[in-house]
């Protein structure tokens, strides 16, 4: 799908979308950020290069399932991102769920790369959960992302709140769609 500024897409479900060589935006590309996409189910989606699930594009209670790029991003790219899960999506390079998005009240579970930053690189993640996303190389859940009252389980992490090394326990709350961390950090490991 593609969709130019000041357009929107609400309630439908992208899946099996590619793009051509070298090519973002596998299941929705937008112009900008001015374009509003809402209460999507964007998955199984490929991307050559960025955002597997969508590039550009601003994204309000959307899901990103699995979902994929050869390059950067596997769920979004270059996006806003608010109350959206992203999980079980796949990039070759770096940022398995999202690269260089604006990440709030998001919960990010379970993405993978082969190489750097299972969940989230470039951008900032707020009020978000970062939780058990794998990568092949390093063990860093993110990479150059600001962090603000997010809870994560993971290394490379600053202003978050991190869940003690050894502990697997799966955050209260991380089946919520969107689950808002309180400014008291309620959630525990």
């Amino acid at each position: 799908v593609y969709l130019t500024d000041n357009t929107t897409l609400s309630g439908f479900t992208l899946t099996n979308g590619a793009t051509i060589t070298s090519g973002n935006g596998g299941g929705v590309y937008c112009n900008s950020t001015n374009c509003l996409i809402t209460n999507c189910v964007i998955t199984g989606n490929f991307a050559s290069n960025a955002g597997g699930g969508a590039y550009k594009g601003t994204c309000v209670n959307c899901i990103f399932l699995g979902n994929t790029t050869g390059f950067i991003g596997g769920g979004a790219g270059n996006s806003v991102l608010i109350n959206c899960v992203l999980t079980r999506n796949f990039t070759a390079y770096i940022g398995g769920a999202a690269s260089y998005c604006t990440v709030l009240n998001c919960t990010v579970v379970s993405n993978s790369v082969a190489a750097y930053y299972a969940a989230l690189t470039g951008g900032s993640a707020v009020n978000s959960i970062i939780y058990n996303n794998f990568t092949y190389y390093t063990n860093a859940d993110t990479g150059t992302v600001r962090t603000t009252r997010a809870l994560a389980a993971g290394e490379g992490l600053t202003g978050a709140v991190a869940c003690q090394a050894g502990i697997r326990a799966t955050p209260q709350g991380l089946t919520a769609v969107g689950y808002w961390l309180s400014d008291h950090r309620e959630l525990v490991c």
